[in-house]
Formats: structure tokens, C-alpha cells, sequence
């Protein structure tokens, strides 16, 4: 039986290699230790040539479903990923210029994703995603989108008032009395002015149902 021996020659270094894994040119030749009859043998080198992997690269995409909203709203967040990939999309967020941070790792679903959630705190959000990448693809982050969280506006409320009788004799008493909308709780304050003087407060009167009642006397 005749062995060959396969040798392997690392180019820069010159020394043999058990696998052809490394970067770079890689050279081959076969030994054969001879026999009876015949001399050892050696082949010629030949030259394989290892480069690094073309990595591609994928697009993704971020955006909000509105660029301000009031504190305790909700916010989407949804986008996607050309060409679609397997794997899960992480979000990270920055308020009013803090450290990035990671909120939600969301899976794709054929190449889309979407968060909805409630922002904390009023400000400036930032938000982008990234993908880490496989075997075939770079690492692929989104742009960045802006979000401005303001404080919850205040609704209007309208209260009414009347008196009852609207003329009376000095020493009697009047009835103040009026409803709010929508109804609220709590207490009104009772102001009175005598003959064009400023107004003073005579008193208060609580809430019921969004009604109020209080007695004056005049």
C-alpha cells in the first residue's frame, strides 16, 4: 500500500497547518515516503486563495404613529426589514438626551414589527432599532424618529349660578344655586358685590350630583 501524505503551507509564515480555516493563501502539496523500488515523491504546490466572506447588508426601518401625544397616551412604533430576516428587532429609547436604553426586543412577523406601549414622563423621546445581524448580514440599525410627550390639557367645565327670588327685601335671604358640567365634586366658592363694590367671598357650598345650593342673607 502506498500513503501520500498531504502537506499545507500557510503563506507568511511557511510553516505547515492542519486545516485551511485562516484568511490568505493557502498552499497544498502531497509527500509520498517511496518504497523498494522507488524514491520518495513529492508533488507540486498548489494555491488555494481564502477571502473574507462578502457580508450583505439589510434595511430597516423605524416610525411612530404620531410626533407628539399627551402624557398617558399611547405610542406605535412599527417598521420592517429588507429583505426579510428571522430573528427579533430591539428599540431603544433616549429621554431628554439620557443614555440610550433598550425597552422591547419584538420578533418579526414576516418582515414587519410594531410596539404599542405608553411612554413615561413628558419630554423628548428618541427612538431607534437595531437587528444584530447573522452569517449572511451586517448588524442593520433604523433612523432615528423624535416623539414630544406633553402634559395631559385640562378640560373646560362650565358652572352655572342663579339666585332665587331675584328681589328681596333687606334682611331676607336668598338662594344661590347652579349645577357644573361635566359634574365634578368638591366646592364652589360663593362671591357677592354690593352696589358695584369689589367682590368678596361670602362663603362656599359643596358639590352634589354636580349641584350646589347655599343661603344668603341679604
Amino acid at each position: 500500500v502506498r500513503r501520500v501524505l498531504l502537506g499545507l503551507l500557510h503563506a507568511g509564515d511557511g510553516g505547515a497547518e492542519p486545516l485551511a480555516s485562516n484568511i490568505g493563501i493557502h498552499r497544498f502539496y502531497a509527500t509520498w515516503p517511496g518504497n523498494s523500488e522507488y524514491n520518495a515523491a513529492q508533488s507540486p504546490t498548489v494555491e488555494v486563495n481564502v477571502t473574507a466572506k462578502t457580508m450583505q447588508t439589510a434595511t430597516l426601518t423605524l416610525s411612530t404613529s404620531s410626533a407628539s401625544i399627551s402624557l398617558g397616551s399611547q405610542l406605535t412604533l412599527s417598521g420592517s426589514i429588507n429583505p426579510a430576516q428571522a430573528g427579533n428587532v430591539t428599540i431603544l429609547e433616549s429621554v431628554n438626551g439620557s443614555a440610550w436604553a433598550a425597552i422591547v426586543s419584538k420578533a418579526f412577523v414576516g418582515s414587519g414589527y410594531t410596539h404599542t406601549f405608553t411612554p413615561a414622563g413628558i419630554g423628548t423621546h428618541r427612538y431607534y432599532a437595531s437587528w444584530p445581524g447573522n452569517a449572511d448580514y451586517n448588524l442593520a440599525d433604523s433612523q432615528v424618529v423624535t416623539v414630544n410627550v406633553t402634559e395631559t390639557p385640562k378640560q373646560n367645565a362650565t358652572l352655572t349660578i342663579q339666585t332665587t327670588p331675584t328681589s328681596v327685601n333687606p334682611g331676607q335671604t336668598v338662594t344661590v344655586s347652579g349645577t357644573i358640567t361635566p359634574s365634578a365634586s368638591g366646592s364652589v366658592s360663593i362671591w357677592q358685590s354690593v352696589n358695584g363694590s369689589a367682590f368678596t367671598q361670602v362663603g362656599t357650598a359643596t358639590l352634589s350630583a354636580g349641584a350646589y345650593s347655599y343661603q344668603q342673607a341679604i
